[in-house]
């Protein structure tokens, strides 16, 4: 049940709303369109006014919860394919009766949960007293932001890595829960397995209308989540549902690697749109003149009259392919064929951008599961990656540069003043000077940086040899850090503390419109 706040403009949303879902299930009688369904509304008179309240069929978890569960390294394809088709499928039953969803995005496709596993929940669930109220200050995954989660996770990994390289307790009693744990993981890993869970993704539902509007009837310039945020919305030019394929893209991309296709930093040198379209244009090329020089409301903030950036001008240029394949280690023949799915999706001029139907039809072979789209299979080995020839070989380096760049400055993605792109040099030049991680130290151990990265990810290397090499570097990087962290441990702790300090305030800052505020009629 979705209970709106209770201020004027709030329950004019609602009712919008749910005049909208009214539509959507008009047009879909047979409910085969993978959207949201609404069973019942009602106004519930509290002490601060009337609230709308709109209730739903009961889902499960969302697919950030998802990502989540495999620690951001990316869902596995068959089971992406299997969501990507349904989540095109609402699209196109929403874009043929005029409606733009306008906020796609992982937290917004949820999935489906059976009967039987509804009523299962419902019966072992107790409510908590009524005298307890949860506490915001609580270091909860969920009231941080999403960059915040992803370095929390990645410390939680971290430090579950080091307790299990450490010595085994000799207490019996500690085997007998590790042979519990044991029984435990296996159990978990069968949830995460994707031949299975692509069964179980047979059904998926396009959730969270509240933003969405009419083709014919917009409300506001500022649509999207920023990283999904089409380019004509960040120029301030006229919208339609061409924006929603764009932000299926970067989903998209998003499900199948872990990481966002863009993702701007804040910079005191440009804005943060015009970096975001900088990045668009290392990874697409260059917008059309007609948007570099068009009627767009911002255009002039971002462009000159030579259809130039005004502020970022040293651009890298890298394409999708390239990205998928030396990035995230995709076979050059599997991230030919992710690249080739998704680029029609980001064209830059909505006119002529693919429609979610034109997608569902040309890439029909596409959503069928290849045996190759299993892991090991889609990865790239090294052996066959170091065969590959020069042009693959510019395009590691470049790519090298990108992924320390951005792991570099995970801790500060929130902060840091330039994007990867910009600080490949810089980057660069670090691991070249790096006493341990230089090129020419690795390449006496027959290793590269990439091993070393995915060595850390958790991958094995195919050559047993490189990859005991590639565990020793890494040891020596442990302990040169547990020497620089023995010297400035304090300031470490307070940056720790701040980090989560910063999520807390963010949560308590941060307004639900699922619970009612009493502060809203105000």
């Amino acid at each position: 049940m979705k209970i709106q706040k209770s201020a004027k403009h709030y329950s004019e949303a609602a009712y919008c709303e749910i005049r909208l879902l009214s539509e959507i299930m008009k047009a879909d009688p047979n409910k085969t369109r993978f959207c949201t369904r609404l069973n019942d509304y009602f106004e519930h008179s509290g002490p601060n006014g009337n609230h709308v309240c709109m209730v739903f069929d009961v889902y499960g978890e969302n697919l950030l919860t998802l990502m989540e569960r495999y620690e951001y390294h990316g869902i596995p394809l068959p089971i992406v394919k299997c969501i990507c088709k349904q989540v095109l499928v609402a699209l196109d039953h929403i874009a043929s009766i005029d409606i733009i969803h306008t906020d796609l995005k992982p937290e917004n496709v949820l999935l489906s949960t059976p009967k039987h596993s509804i009523i299962s929940l419902m019966r072992h669930y107790h409510p908590p007293p009524l005298n307890q109220r949860p506490k915001l200050t609580e270091r909860d995954p969920k009231t941080m932001t999403k960059s915040q989660r992803r370095r929390y996770y990645k410390k939680l990994a971290k430090q579950k890595e080091k307790e299990l390289n450490s010595d085994p307790d000799d207490d019996e009693s500690d085997k007998s829960d590790s042979d519990g744990d044991e029984h435990k993981d296996d159990s978990d890993a069968s949830k995460t397995d994707p031949e299975w869970e692509v069964e179980r993704f047979h059904h998926i539902i396009l959730a969270d209308f509240g933003n969405s509007c009419w083709t014919y009837e917009q409300f506001t310039d500022e649509v999207q989540t920023r990283q999904y945020r089409s380019p004509e919305v960040i120029l301030g030019e006229p919208y339609s549902t061409p924006i929603d394929i764009w932000s299926c893209a970067c989903m998209m991309f998003e499900l199948i690697t872990g990481e966002y296709l863009f993702e701007p930093k804040k910079n005191d040198s440009y804005p943060l749109d015009e970096d975001h379209l900088a990045l668009m244009t290392e990874l697409l090329g260059d917008l059309p003149e007609s948007m570099r020089l068009g009627d767009g409301k911002y255009r002039r903030q971002f462009y000159n009259s030579n259809g130039e950036l005004r502020n970022i001008k040293d651009l890298r240029y890298w394409n999708l392919e390239d990205v998928l394949h030396t990035r995230h280690n995709f076979t050059r023949k599997k991230a030919k064929e992710i690249a080739d799915f998704l680029l029609p999706m980001l064209i830059y001029l909505p006119e002529n951008r693919a429609t979610p139907g034109e997608i569902l039809k040309k890439f029909e072979s596409f959503f069928e599961i290849q045996e190759d789209d299993y892991e090991p299979l889609c990865f790239v080995e090294k052996k066959a990656k170091d065969e590959e020839g020069s042009e693959s070989d510019s395009a590691e380096q470049t790519m090298e540069s990108y992924s320390s760049a951005t792991e570099d400055g995970e801790e500060a993605a929130d902060d840091e003043a330039s994007g990867p792109s910009r600080a490949a040099a810089e980057a660069y030049r670090f691991w070249e000077e790096h006493p341990i991680l230089n090129r020419a130290s690795l390449e006496e151990k027959g290793l590269t940086i990439g091993d070393i990265q995915a060595v850390l990810s958790g991958k094995t290397l195919v050559d047993p040899a490189a990859h005991e090499a590639a565990v020793d570097v890494i040891h020596l990087l442990s302990e040169e850090t547990d020497r620089l962290s023995a010297s400035d441990g304090h300031e470490a702790d307070q940056e720790d503390e701040g980090e989560y300090d910063e999520a807390e305030e963010e949560s308590e800052g941060e307004e639900s419109e699922y619970t009612s505020s009493e502060s809203d009629d105000e």
